[in-house]
Order: C-alpha cells, then sequence, then structure tokens
C-alpha cells in the first residue's frame, strides 16, 4: 500500500474505521452479509468509492452517493453486488434469508435486475420465503438447483422473459406490404420474397395476423394466424400449409430472437398450503432451457382452472415441467398445470398425472413436443399447426384432446384408462367446440392402452362436434376427422375379467353445424387385444376426396374381434388390403365383415366367418379376394360365409376346419379355388350330393352355389381301377355345361350338367355318374 496519512479523513477517525478503510484497500471480509449490512461503521467516511468489499465470499463495489445501489448498509454505505469470476451472482449476496425465515421477495427482485443487467447467473442455495404478489423478471441464466422457494403466502411469479421488446407492424407499413407482394406466398413455400434484406425481420419469429375467416370456436369466428421462424432475407422454417396469395395481412408482430440459449436450471417452487388461484411462472422468450418443480401437498384446489406454468408467443424453448400429480379440485374437473398459447417449436418433458382433470389446456401453436414424461390429459383448445409429437410419454385417463392443422404424431405412448373417470371414452378426441375438424394425419407407433375401467366401451379416437361451430365461407382448411390414419403397433390389455371392447371407428362423426368427412386413409398394423374391433360406418359420411376409392384401409397382423366396413352410398368405396389378421386368445379367428361397397383382398391369417349380408345386403357390389386364409368355425352356429347378390366372394387356396361336414354348405355362395378341408381335425373331401352308382339323376346340393364354381365330377370305382375325374364349372340357373366322361368298359361319352333350380344339378349321358366334390 502507497498512500500518504493526510488521505486520511480528519478528526473524525477512530480505529474501527481505520480498520474498514484498510480493509476496503485489499477488499475487506466479513463472515455473512447480514454482518456487513448492519455495521454502522461502513460508512462513505471510512470508504471511497470503487473501493470493494467481501462478504460471506461475496464481492460488492461502493457506489456513489447518488447511484442506484443493490444495497445499502446500516451507516448508509451504497453497495453494488459484483459477478465472481465465473460471471455468477448469490441470491444470499443481496441480503436474502437462505433459512426461509424473512420475506425474500425484495432481495429476489433486487438480484435479478442485477443478473439481468450483467447477463450474469444467478444462483440460489438454501430455503427462501416469498410473501405477496410482487414479480421475479429474468432475462438471464439461472442456477436454482440447490435452492426451493416457499410459496405458500406468495401469489407472484416469475417471469422468464426477452431482452428486447417485439414490435408490430400495422397495414400500412413496409414489413406487411412487402409481404403480401410475395410472389411466393402458395402452399409450400418456405421464402416469403418480399421480406429480402428487410432487417426488420431478419432472424425473428413472427405472428401473422390476417383477415382470412379461419374456424369458428363457440360461435366466434376466428381469423387466420400465421407463425413461423424467419431466417435472413425471407427464408422460413415452416413452408405454408395453405396458401397466404391474396389473404389480407392485418399486422405481423415480430419478436427478435435473443443472441445466446440461456438456461434455468432446477426451480423448485413449494406450493403447499398455498390455495391461491396462481401463475406461477410465465415463460414469454425465445431459446430458452427451463427446469422447474413443484412441491405439491395432496388438498384439493377449490379456485377454478389454475395454471402454474404459462408460455406465450415463446419460439425454440425447451422446458421440464415437474409436478408431482395433475392440479385438482372437488369436481376433478378444469385445472391445468401448464399452458401454451402462440408458441412455436417447443419442447417440454412434463410430469404431472392423477385425479386431475387436466395437466395442460393450450391455444394456438405450432411445432409442439412432448417427450420422456407422464400427464393427465393432452388439449388444445384452438388448433396446433405443423405437429404435436408425443414421445416415450404416458397420457391418462383423459387422453389426447386436439383440433388439428397438422400432424398429430404419437410414439412409444402410454393411455391409462382407470376406473374413477367418466371421461375415459376415448383416448384421442377432436374438440367439440370447434367442430371437432382435424385437417391433418394421425400417426401412432407403439401404442399400449391398459384398462381396469368397468363401465362402457373404449373408443381410440372419437370426433364429437357442438353447435356454433360451423364451417367460414372461404376458409382453406378441409373440415375432417383426419386426412390419414396410421396404426403401426397397438396393445390394449384390459385387467378386467367382463370383456371390455376398445373401438377403432374412424366414421364415427358427430353433426351438428359443420359436415365433417372421413379420413382418406386408414392404417392398423401390428395391432393386439381381446375386444380389438376394427369398425368403419360410412353411412350418410362424406368423403375427403371424389376418387374411384375414396377410404383407403389397409390392415395388418392383427390380432382381435372383428373387422367390419358397411355404407349406403354407392359411390363411397373402400379399397381394402388385409393381411394376417386373427382372432384373440381361444377364438382363432377374427370376424370378417365386409359390407361397404368397395374391393377387398385378405392375405392368410384366420377368420371365423365372412359376412357380405349383415342386417341389410349391400348398396354396390363388394368384391372379396382371400388367398390363404384359414377360416375356422366358431361353434356358434353362424354361418362361414354369408354373401348377398351384390357380395362377390372369392377364396383361392383356403383352408377350412369345421367339426362336421354339414357345416361347410354355405361356402357354395363363394367361388371356391383349390379349398382344404379339415373335418375335427382330420383331412377330407368334401361330396356334393349323393352317389348316383353311374346312372344319370338329380344332384342335390345342401346350398346354392355360384354359378363358375369349379367342381369335380367323380367317375367310376377304385375297386376295379374305373376312377376317374373330370373338372366342371356350375351354370347359372337354367344353364348347362357338357363335358367328355366314359362310361362301362372305358367307352367314351359326351356328358350334360344341367342346373335346373338353385341347388339341383341334373346329369344325363352316356357318363358312369357317381358324385361332384370340393377339395
Amino acid at each position: 500500500m502507497n498512500f500518504q496519512l493526510e488521505e486520511l479523513p480528519d478528526n473524525s477517525i477512530t480505529e474501527a474505521k481505520l480498520v474498514r478503510y484498510l480493509s476496503a484497500r485489499i477488499g475487506a471480509l466479513f463472515s455473512s452479509v447480514s454482518e456487513m449490512l448492519e455495521d454502522v461503521e461502513l460508512n462513505d467516511s471510512a470508504i471511497s468509492v470503487g473501493d470493494t468489499l467481501l462478504a460471506q465470499g461475496f464481492q460488492y463495489e461502493v457506489m456513489a452517493e447518488t447511484a442506484e445501489p443493490h444495497l445499502v448498509t446500516a451507516g448508509g454505505l451504497k453497495l453494488r453486488v459484483l459477478a465472481d469470476a465465473s460471471e455468477r451472482m448469490s441470491l444470499a449476496a443481496f441480503g436474502a434469508d437462505p433459512l426461509g425465515n424473512e420475506d425474500s421477495v425484495p432481495a429476489l427482485q433486487k438480484a435479478a435486475r442485477a443478473a439481468n443487467e450483467a447477463q450474469a447467473t444467478l444462483v440460489a442455495r438454501g430455503r427462501f420465503k416469498l410473501i405477496g404478489n410482487g414479480l421475479v423478471e429474468l432475462t438471464t441464466d439461472c442456477d436454482f438447483s440447490g435452492a426451493v422457494f416457499d410459496c405458500s403466502a406468495w401469489s407472484g411469479r416469475f417471469v422468464f422473459g426477452r431482452k428486447n421488446s417485439a414490435e408490430t407492424y400495422g397495414p400500412d407499413s413496409a414489413v406487411v406490404r412487402l409481404l403480401m407482394s410475395s410472389q411466393d406466398l402458395d402452399v409450400g413455400s418456405s421464402r416469403f420474397s418480399g421480406w429480402f434484406g428487410r432487417p426488420e425481420v431478419s432472424d425473428s419469429f413472427v405472428i401473422i395476423y390476417t383477415e382470412q375467416d379461419f374456424y369458428t370456436y363457440r360461435s366466434e369466428t376466428k381469423k387466420r394466424i400465421e407463425l413461423n421462424r424467419v431466417y435472413k432475407d425471407g427464408v422460413v422454417s415452416s413452408p405454408l400449409r395453405y396458401s397466404l396469395a391474396g389473404v389480407n395481412v392485418s399486422s405481423v408482430k415480430v419478436f427478435r430472437m435473443e443472441d445466446r440459449r440461456r438456461t434455468v436450471k432446477g426451480l423448485t417452487l413449494d406450493i403447499r398450503n398455498n390455495a391461491e388461484s396462481n401463475e406461477y411462472v410465465r415463460v414469454s422468450t425465445s431459446l430458452l432451457d427451463l427446469d422447474v418443480r413443484f412441491i405439491q401437498d395432496e388438498n384439493i384446489y377449490t379456485p377454478r382452472n389454475p395454471t402454474y406454468v404459462y408460455f406465450a408467443e415463446c419460439c425454440q424453448v425447451r422446458a421440464r415441467t415437474e409436478m408431482q400429480w395433475a392440479i385438482r379440485n372437488e369436481s376433478f374437473n378444469y385445472a391445468y398445470n401448464f399452458q401454451l398459447n402462440t408458441c412455436y417449436d417447443i419442447e417440454i418433458t412434463p410430469h404431472a398425472d392423477g385425479e386431475g382433470w387436466g395437466a395442460t389446456g393450450n391455444n394456438l401453436c405450432q411445432r409442439v413436443t412432448l417427450r420422456d414424461g407422464v400427464l393427465s390429459r393432452v388439449d388444445f383448445h384452438q388448433p396446433f399447426m405443423e405437429w404435436l409429437r408425443l414421445r416415450n410419454m404416458v397420457v391418462g385417463h383423459s387422453g389426447i384432446l386436439v383440433t388439428a392443422l397438422g400432424t398429430l404424431d404419437l410414439d412409444t405412448v402410454t393411455f391409462h384408462a382407470r376406473n374413477m373417470a367418466s371421461r375415459s371414452d376415448g383416448f384421442v378426441k377432436g374438440r367439440g367446440d370447434t367442430g371437432g375438424f382435424c385437417d391433418g394425419d394421425l400417426l401412432m407407433r407403439n401404442i399400449t392402452i391398459i384398462s381396469n375401467k368397468g363401465v362402457g366401451d373404449l373408443e381410440l379416437f372419437l370426433h364429437s362436434q357442438s353447435s356454433g361451430t360451423a364451417k367460414p365461407a372461404g376458409t382453406p382448411i378441409e373440415y375432417r376427422f383426419w386426412r390419414r390414419i396410421v396404426v403401426d403397433g397397438l396393445d390394449y390389455r384390459s385387467q378386467l375379467n367382463v370383456p371390455q371392447r376398445l373401438w377403432v371407428r374412424p366414421g364415427k362423426i358427430q353433426f351438428a353445424d359443420a359436415s365433417i368427412a372421413v379420413c382418406e386413409e386408414l392404417t392398423v398394423h401390428n395391432a393386439h387385444g381381446s375386444g380389438l374391433n376394427v369398425e368403419v360406418n360410412l353411412d350418410d359420411r362424406l368423403p375427403s376426396k371424389e376418387s374411384l376409392f375414396a377410404l383407403k384401409l389397409d390392415l395388418e397382423n392383427m390380432v382381435g374381434e372383428t373387422i367390419a366396413t358397411q355404407g349406403n352410398n354407392a359411390n363411397f368405396r373402400v379399397l381394402a388390403s388385409i393381411r394376417n389378421c386373427r382372432g384373440f386368445g381361444q377364438e382363432d379367428g377374427i370376424a370378417f365383415k365386409p359390407q361397404a361397397p368397395g374391393e377387398y383382398t385378405m392375405t392368410g391369417g384366420c377368420v371365423s366367418r365372412i359376412d357380405c349380408l349383415g342386417t341389410r345386403p349391400p348398396i354396390a357390389p363388394v368384391l372379396l379376394q382371400a388367398y390363404g386364409t384359414v377360416i375356422v368355425d366358431t361353434h356358434d352356429d353362424r354361418d362361414l360365409v354369408t354373401a348377398s347378390q351384390n357380395g362377390d366372394i372369392r377364396l383361392l387356396d383356403c383352408t377350412f376346419r369345421v367339426p362336421v361336414l354339414d357345416r361347410l354348405a354355405t361356402l357354395l355362395g363363394a367361388l371356391l379355388e383349390r379349398p382344404k378341408f379339415f373335418v375335427n381335425g382330420a383331412r377330407k373331401r368334401w361330396p356334393l350330393g349323393e352317389d348316383l352308382h353311374g346312372k344319370p339323376g338329380n344332384l342335390e346340393l345342401p346350398h346354392s352355389p355360384r354359378e363358375g364354381q369349379k367342381v369335380r365330377l367323380v367317375m367310376g370305382y377304385t375297386s376295379n381301377s374305373t376312377a376317374a375325374e373330370v373338372e366342371l364349372l356350375i351354370p347359372a340357373v337354367g344353364g348347362r355345361t357338357v363335358f367328355a366322361g366314359f362310361h362301362e368298359d372305358d367307352e367314351p361319352g359326351l356328358g350334360i350338367l344341367h342346373r335346373t333350380a338353385e341347388t339341383t344339378l341334373a346329369v344325363s349321358g352316356p357318363v358312369w355318374f357317381r358324385y361332384l366334390r370340393l377339395g
């Protein structure tokens, strides 16, 4: 130290002040922050501006009397907290009580402002009590992994916001005019040429508000809103789903992207004993990683519709939100652990499961991913756009309730249907208050459904529609319940001893103010479960598109109870491919009921019956070809095959297993080629008609055969080596078939098979007639 004695203050000097003065030159050391703040000797008579103090390991700079300080000592000295060598600031350095006895909100607010200004990381260790309703606004990194914030008496919130304010450009601005003048606003465009070289929108998140009527929500017509991430020269991240050409844009809200990604670690809020309807955390920024956890109790939350974490106007945010269980109230109704509103490209790892009706309720968002978590439900009141992805998730009894303008992509998701929830009626549902439209694809992979709900059947997906949801004129949205539905990997497990069905019914659509069309494609692969039923009911339904086959049906490796279609529109045809489907458990065969007009191809698998008639004959032709399928008798006295005038069934290389030959009779209603018959486990040939013992006569068949059915006429006897066969085609009623045969002494002769009635065949001519057979 090199200073002159005359630099010391005059006659006010004391030993304590001298110690403080000297210590300030080397960095005074206090054992605690409170000791420093309570020191009445620590004032500007002993310390100079710019000096540094140390307390509890924290650094403080002495400020001028006119400056705005972080702290003021009992002696009136103004101090500013300095970041450490790692650019970190501690909450304790601002006088917060780490033992949780005193209110820490003022200290937390000061610490937040200081850390924001210095862009230092705010850290906290200990338990801090928050009282009142103050806001804590943060625009920097935080590490709270060693802290718990006691919120039992707090109704404020943490706000993680932007450093820069948003700019809104009106209809007369260059931003809006240049956007509308772009030449590339058609479907699929990923560049707005009018924004080339415009710094106002470069590297930003934008919300584009238009005058186009889009959809109706609870009787209110909603205007179209577009979200996007803009890079340089008008290049955008999301291609346009609907054309913007000719659409009036009313305004564009521009949010500058943050210059770096920020992180908030370990924010833990103890909300026990807090009965306030509260929003504890609000996020409105870009490029943020957030980790927040709530400590809860088992009290029932009486306020309606609390939201604990609210994400608004976010872009490229990742968050982990952990609750011990879903918020609940006395009616198990309307409570949200977190919400998303007007967010783009957001990824959340959520944990909130339990008896509560909801874990998340959301509005218009785009590119949403939920992964590696547990939720009691997922809900989008107003549409999600582009995609909503669930990865490795567990979803509770209330399922997924959405309005979609994009792809709902579920991969490795388990649904729990609990017996205490009246809403366990469906797992993927269209919201009724928008009309239930889902204009996009539903992709479901590796789905598990576990049910112990003892009342009623369950629906894999379920449409609903309420009044006040009419389709606005001019909207580009196609009002349908999904464009394409793909299920690949479905395991349905019921814990009940009574049968409970899980229905896959894309045509189960409610009608109110809006007409909703059926999907274009339904694919179900690798689905397994007792009571699993695929039913496509097209009665009075609208197709998504006009084509020869308006619905494509693709089923493979399905183990369940029934596959059925029906329809009363001759022009709404199904094109179906069904492969390797079979029954569940002791039921070897799955019931197959193709009754909607169209063409069906079945390969392999095992069915218990084929019913093309049902309660009414098909209104238009139903064409079915089965290859290598096994058809088994279920001992319920139902016909193996039920055809009709419009039911054209062709069974090629199929195997039939029955307890007695009589059960084969209805097979004559189909065309059989190279059939194989097993009666009580033994392979048999199926004789048709009585043995005529070499004489002309009538053969009475057990069922009316199809015209063109190939049968074999047996002639002669094996005992004298005269047995021979000839293949014949059964004609229509009144028709004849002429064939070459033989009679005694191997003399050739021409025989005539005359179909005189539906089940009567008259044979005549010099032929050794015995009987007809199949197999």
